[in-house]
């Protein structure tokens, strides 16, 4: 398989690279403190985005749902334990990534400069 093609996401999926980073920061042995820490650490994302915010429970996780006053959703996914998993968001403008993505932030900002069309 051609890694080169294998990486490039098909056109009409917005936002589909952010949720590939969560599957792989998930698959990540360190995944239990990734984007933030634990669910606590959503309060202060939603007092810094200044968003409203919304929680839905599945059996194995809680999805928090934070709504920017520009009209972006972010959403956080946080493992039962409390740590949350992954985070992914859509919507008019991108979400401060610095604040969400936490000390993963760097290697994202890297990951995105190496692949400058994807």
């Amino acid at each position: 398989m051609d890694l080169v093609r294998w990486n490039r996401l098909p056109p009409g999926m917005p936002g589909a690279g952010v949720w590939l980073l969560g599957i792989v920061l998930l698959a990540a042995p360190q995944a239990q403190a990734a984007l933030g820490g634990d669910a606590a650490s959503i309060a202060a994302d939603q007092a810094h985005l200044r968003a409203a915010a919304t929680v839905s429970a599945h059996p194995l996780y809680e999805v928090h749902e934070l709504t920017l006053p520009t009209g972006t959703i972010v959403r956080e996914y946080a493992a039962a334990g409390g740590a949350v998993f992954a985070i992914g968001w859509n919507g008019p403008s991108m979400p401060d990534l610095q604040q969400t993505l936490g000390r993963y932030f760097t290697a994202y900002v890297a990951a995105a400069s190496n692949n400058p069309g994807g």
